[in-house]
Parts: structure tokens; sequence; C-alpha cells
């Protein structure tokens, strides 16, 4: 699996700020709260935090609720966000949890999970670098969001094995990794659970993929498919949307 090294690097800085840190906030997609965690807590596991289940416009609402429900059955604080959010609803939320103290907060993801779209909401500008390559944001940058509540963004972060091959393929289909980094198993896994968790098509994942690069006109030298390209096309349509919108994994299933 991935694993730059600017991960580690991270890993050490927030090692470091534990002493100072007050607030951890946890971004995470909400087509997948718990595989999105994928990333080495020790350095904030004992600290205070918020879940923000990020793109919850592309996530199945009514599985949303439920996780809402899952952890303030748990007191935990979590609040979901969409492409349009105002700063104005976030600072509301945010100033209901926290009240009055001063706190100083790490916000925390895997990679392309929504955390700079979070972090320039909250700004009101456009200060942290956005994009759907894995990785995008190289190192730790401050940001100043009231007297109140200065923030730490972070790059994203995983784990630097990931053991479990639906982790791996649930963590693929949301854009959090790119295909080039996984083996071809964890591709074909993707794309079986995206069919099976939807319903899109009853056919194999490599049907599918050949199905979709005839559809599109993807042709390589020779007349064959390319089924490369396909791929790929395929799996940032699904991270992005444009397939509709779901729900990975719902409370109950992670419980047992």
């Amino acid at each position: 699996m991935w694993y730059p090294g600017h991960m580690a690097k991270t890993i050490a800085q927030l090692d470091k700020l534990r002493k100072v840190t007050d607030l951890v906030i946890e971004v995470v997609d909400a087509r997948a709260p718990i595989a999105t965690r994928s990333y080495n807590k020790g350095p904030v596991k004992k600290k205070r935090s918020l879940v923000i289940l990020a793109k919850s416009d592309l996530a199945d609402p009514l599985v949303t609720k439920q996780w809402l429900s899952w952890y303030e059955s748990r007191q935990q604080a979590a609040f979901p966000i969409f492409k349009g959010i105002s700063k104005k609803e976030i600072v509301k939320f945010l100033s209901r949890v926290l009240r009055t103290k001063d706190y100083f907060a790490v916000v925390i993801g895997v990679p392309n999970v929504g955390k700079s779209t979070f972090i320039n909401t909250l700004k009101g500008q456009r200060s942290a670098t956005v994009g759907a390559v894995p990785g995008i944001t190289r190192g730790v940058q401050w940001f100043f969001v009231s007297d109140k509540l200065k923030v730490l963004d972070t790059p994203g972060l995983l784990l630097p094995r990931i053991w479990s091959l639906d982790l791996s393929a649930k963590l693929l289909l949301l854009g959090c990794v790119d295909k080039d980094h996984v083996g071809p198993n964890v591709i074909e896994r993707a794309i079986d659970l995206f069919l099976k968790t939807t319903g899109a098509s009853d056919m194999s994942s490599h049907e599918f993929v050949q199905s979709f690069a005839k559809k599109r006109g993807m042709v390589a030298k020779g007349g064959i498919f390319d089924l490369n390209r396909a791929t790929a096309v395929l799996l940032n349509e699904i991270a992005s949307g444009k397939w509709g919108r779901f729900s990975l994994e719902k409370p109950e299933e992670v419980m047992e």
C-alpha cells in the first residue's frame, strides 16, 4: 500500500504537538466513516475529538442519519458537511460543541477525504490547495479561525499497512488511494463491492469494465478495449459521485 515519507513525518510532528493539542477534528467520508479513519491515531488518541462527515451529499441520506445516531449514542460529536455548505453552519456547530473554551485543534484524515474543502469553507477563502489527487497537501498549515479556535491542517494520512482487502477496496472507491498504488485484486474487489452495494449491474467486475470501455469508445492500438484507461475513468467517476449516491458502510455492519 502507498505510504510516502511525508506521512511518517507528519505523524512524528503530531507526536511532538501532543501536549498542546486540545482537540482533534477527524474528517471522514460519509460513505464509509470507519474505513476512512485508516491512519495512525497514536499521537492524538486520547484527545477530545469531533467527527466531520464530509461528502454527505454523495452518501445515502438515510444511512448518514443512522451514522449520526450511532455517534450520538457514543457521545461523539459528529456533523455532516456537503458541497456548498456555508461557513456559518459549520461555525454554529463548532460553537455549540466547544462553547467558550479556547482550543488548539488539529485536522486529520486520509488523502482526498475533503479536509482542504472543510478548511477552506471554515476560513471563508480558498487559501489551501484543493484537488482530487491523493496527497496534494504536502506540509502542515496553520489556520486561525477565530481568537478562540486555532487550527492546524495536515497532509492526508494512511496506515503504513492496510491489512484488509475490503478496506483497501473502499479507500480506492472513495478516491483516497490511486489505482496505481494497489494490486489488481484490490481493483477487482472495489468494483465488485460497488456493484453489489448499488445494484448497478449483475456483471462481474471484469465484464462491467469491458462494457464500460465499449460504451465510452475506449479502444487501444490493435482494436482491443483499453481496460486500464476505462478502470481509471470508472473509479474516478464513482469517487466523485457521478454514479449516484451510495454508502459502503452501515453502523450495524461495522459492529458485526
